[in-house]
């Protein structure tokens, strides 16, 4: 009798886990082409909301962590600046609603239901990335054409949003075996491969090379375990000099003829450079908080000649909608987590983390991605000293 009323119990929270996240990672291909659909899913991320909050409430002795609190303060900021721009506050208020839900939900469920969250979130996530990997085997050219033209859609949408479903599935998944196995296993591995294909069938350069990072870190894991300079921090470090080098100094000009004529590729990224001169060039303008966050028809008309909706590279457009008063206070999210990451480098887990975290930095050099699918991870990685064993600690 106790064991089944435990199994009822289990599955209850296992249920609970699955109806808190099914929302926010969702088939773009369905959200695109069935407007109805795509307001249902906004009708169920609301009852996720509320959700979670009664989650917490039900817990007396839970209180609010310091990363949620300066993920609030940084949400604060966002929506300022995005009322006196006189910008898209119904955008930006849909946006800080699905960062905090997301993170509320991750942090809850490490917290409190370690083993069943963490499961339950890799098998969801895994199923989405394996559908979408048949139907990419299925339509090799795409499954339908854009709003802006681009025909490399699938069921998760336009081919460089996949990583975002791709690492939080492989991270998970490598959680748990790790935590509760001492090591991986067959499935990652395969699961591992999978997704390296889809990304390679897509082809998505930028999802690549993070992908690559990941691959490198399980395929050489005992030097990375061995090597204490291959750390959290050296990767930080490694970034902000990246993107000084690359980005502002543009230290790639100085190799011009070894990039273009020996390796036979261009040195303005893809006409990226470009770009983030633009954008630089607006920030000039409204350093200090930004421009909010726009309507993406008002952000692609200041971009219309460089066919972009971003700055493609995550600094500069964190600094463009909010500052660089909102920048300060997003790198204190990220410290806090290198932080919890450094205190525990040791673990295994959080060098696993700290490639994943390491693998969205290098992505983020050239890309941006919504911060909803950023920020849960850097909660995840925040919250390493739940996912630390006793006897290690």
């Amino acid at each position: 009798m106790r064991q089944i009323t435990i199994l009822k119990k289990d599955l209850k929270i296992y249920f609970l886990f699955i109806f808190l996240i099914f929302p926010f990672f969702r088939f773009t291909y369905l959200t695109f082409n069935f407007p109805l659909i795509n307001k249902l899913y906004i009708l169920w991320q609301i009852i996720s909301f509320l959700g979670i909050l009664i989650c917490y409430f039900k817990r007396k002795e839970t209180y609010i962590s310091n990363i949620i609190i300066h993920i609030i303060i940084y949400l604060l900021i966002l929506n300022f600046s995005t009322i006196i721009n006189k910008a898209s506050l119904i955008d930006c208020l849909y946006l800080s609603f699905k960062i905090l839900t997301l993170s509320l939900v991750v942090e809850y469920g490490i917290k409190f239901h370690k083993k069943i969250f963490i499961k339950t979130t890799a098998n969801y996530l895994k199923m989405l990335v394996i559908i979408n990997f048949i139907s990419i085997l299925f339509n090799p050219s795409g499954m339908y054409i854009d709003n802006i033209g681009y025909h490399q859609n699938w069921l998760l949408g336009y081919k460089n949003i996949h990583i975002l479903f791709i690492i939080p599935a492989i991270m998970f998944d490598f959680i748990y075996s790790y935590y509760y196995e001492n090591k991986l296993n067959i499935k990652n591995y395969i699961f591992l491969i999978i997704s390296y294909i889809s990304i390679i069938l897509v082809d998505s350069s930028t999802s690549l090379i993070g992908l690559t990072i990941i691959l490198i870190f399980v395929i050489l894991n005992k030097i990375f375990i061995k090597l204490k300079i291959l750390n959290i921090k050296t990767y930080f470090a490694t970034t902000v000099i990246a993107f000084f080098s690359l980005i502002i100094f543009r230290i790639q000009n100085y190799f011009q003829y070894f990039i273009v004529n020996i390796l036979h590729r261009n040195i303005n990224f893809t006409n990226r450079t470009y770009i983030w001169d633009y954008v630089i060039s607006f920030i000039k303008n409204k350093p200090l908080l930004g421009y909010g966050v726009e309507n993406s028809f008002v952000r692609y008309n200041k971009t219309l000649y460089y066919q972009s909706f971003h700055a493609h590279n995550q600094i500069l457009e964190i600094i463009y909608k909010s500052g660089f008063i909102g920048l300060i206070s997003f790198i204190i999210i990220i410290i806090m987590s290198i932080r919890q990451l450094y205190e525990n480098k040791d673990n295994i887990i959080s060098k696993m983390l700290s490639i994943i975290l390491f693998s969205y930095f290098v992505m983020m050099l050239t890309e941006v991605y919504s911060y909803e699918y950023f920020i849960f991870i850097l909660v995840v990685c925040y919250n390493i000293k739940n996912l630390v064993k006793e006897s290690e600690k």
